[in-house]
């Protein structure tokens, strides 16, 4: 039987060939076999991709830069367009992030989510669709906040649209999302959502002389509850999971270097999956007369503890993912004021952004120390099974 794909010249001829070569020919009693066409290959999926005509030539023009802090740009956000998003995304997010600032942390520079999954862009000036939250950034309110680094700086800002399984971000409806929420649990809540993501990215110089960096003296951190290099359940945080009890580890450390007038302390992940690390802890304003804090953290008067990753003030506690292990810098730092702040018009206070508290700071400080200590959450203990003759007890009574 010939295979009805082909003209009978063809399978003449094949015959032939495997005659000449030894082959035996197809015969009444030994049907020919019917021949298989190859299946076709799938064609691989087209590239997720970003472009912007505002970005293309790789650097950022002024009116995108931000207006403030000694910037003086006009803070116009770019236009950004996407194609080919992956197979069952329900909504994108897009950010902007300069993973060069000096923070400790970077700077978040835009962060919306919950654009709807028909959106193939956003306009030049941020014009989103409805339903999108423009969440916080790090200059503290939602919105874009355009490039500032530093006097004679040249940082790269990255532009990224992530395509998302779910429609809103966010854990059920008793905890979605919202413009408040810090950009660090945007993060986590974009890469435990993601299907892909497309970037650009593109360079700012601000002009101006950079400021030289000096060598700075080490303190001495030391902590009973952080000796061992891990961090014990009475210091890991009360929820998302965790079970601890969010007591702040005692800390002591050395005086620091003439000219000290007061103290800060931080504590930070960096190995938190958010784009940006997690800051668990700042506290500032801390008189120069103290060098140490009880476990508990019981802050002297004055002192100020400010807005961490979690979004309130004051200490909170790992809380990395179940079977993953972070390891935790706590950090006291010695500066020549008695407050932070750009003088006495702009004081640093409990609603500022961990990144802002950062800059400063890493700019200011006269000295620092840390110590570091890992923490990794226990998995959930799974139910204990049932002995199999109760279970078979069990089963003859139901029936």
């Amino acid at each position: 039987m010939r295979s009805s794909h082909f003209p009978s010249f063809f399978t003449l001829s094949a015959l032939g060939i495997l005659a000449a070569c030894g082959g035996k020919p197809a015969t009444p009693d030994a049907p020919e076999a019917p021949i298989e066409e190859a299946a076709p290959e799938e064609a691989a999926p087209a590239e997720f991709t970003l472009s912007s005509a505002d970005l293309a030539a790789g650097t950022i023009a002024n009116d995108h830069v931000f207006n403030g802090f000694g910037c003086t740009g006009e803070n116009i956000s770019p236009a950004l367009s996407w194609e080919n998003a992956p197979e069952g995304t329900k909504s994108f997010a897009v950010t902007a992030y300069d993973a060069d600032a000096p923070t400790g942390s970077g700077w978040w520079h835009w962060v919306a989510f919950n654009i709807p999954a028909d959106a193939t862009g956003i306009e030049r000036g941020g014009a989103f669709p409805e339903g999108t939250i423009q969440s916080t950034t790090d200059y503290g309110g939602p919105g874009f906040g355009g490039p500032c680094p530093p006097n004679g700086r040249t940082h790269t800002y990255t532009f990224t649209v992530h395509a998302l399984g779910a429609e809103t971000l966010g854990m059920g409806p008793d905890f979605q999302l919202d413009a408040n929420t810090m950009p660090a649990m945007v993060g986590y809540f974009i890469g435990g959502n993601s299907l892909g993501s497309a970037s650009i990215s593109a360079t700012y110089t601000r002009e101006g002389e950079e400021a030289a960096a000096a060598e700075k003296p080490t303190l001495e951190v030391t902590s009973p509850e952080l000796e061992s290099g891990t961090i014990g359940q009475a210091q890991a945080f009360n929820g998302f999971g965790c079970t601890g009890e969010n007591i702040a580890p005692s800390l002591s450390w050395t005086a620091g270097p003439e000219g000290t007038k007061s103290y800060a302390i931080t504590a930070y992940d960096p190995d938190a999956p958010t784009g940006s690390g997690w800051w668990h802890w700042l506290a500032f304003n801390i008189p120069a007369d103290v060098t140490s804090l009880e476990a508990g953290g019981a802050m002297p008067e004055g002192a100020v503890e400010s807005k961490t990753s979690y979004g309130g003030p004051g200490y909170g506690g790992p809380c990395p993912p179940v079977g993953r292990t972070h390891e935790y810098a706590f950090t006291v730092w010695a500066l020549p004021e008695e407050t932070l702040g750009l003088g006495p018009e702009m004081q640093w206070g409990a609603d500022n952004m961990p990144a802002l508290i950062g800059y400063t700071l890493n700019g200011m400080s006269l000295a620092s120390g840390t110590i570091k200590a890992k923490y990794s959450q226990p998995e959930a203990e799974a139910p204990a099974e049932e002995p199999a003759e109760e279970a078979a007890e069990g089963e003859e009574a139901a029936e």
